[in-house]
């Protein structure tokens, strides 16, 4: 499972808005307290969605865009869990 997001750090909180669209197409967008330095931002990203989701950090992976705002994560396993989440908060992506 792939999914799209849109990283806004040094967020006023850790907190995950919801899907927006964009040029390119829908994203889900993540706000992190963490600068995008030395790849914090992005390290937590992935402590928040995988606490959020109920899965292994090691199951979550940016494989593109670690530098950018928009990134691709890899969910690695099963996303049936991140699926129903996603489906619970009303958000389809």
């Amino acid at each position: 499972m792939r999914i799209a997001l849109r990283v806004v750090p040094k967020a006023g909180c850790d907190k995950i808005d919801g899907p927006v669209q964009v040029v390119d197409g829908q994203r889900l967008k993540v706000r992190v307290c963490a600068a995008a330095e030395a790849g914090r931002a992005n390290k937590a990203v992935i402590a928040l969605l995988a606490k959020s989701w109920g899965v292994a950090k090691s199951d979550l992976e940016i494989t593109h865009g670690e530098t950018s705002r928009d990134k691709l994560l890899f969910v690695h396993g099963n996303g049936q869990k991140i699926s129903d989440w996603l489906k619970a908060q009303g958000w389809t992506l």
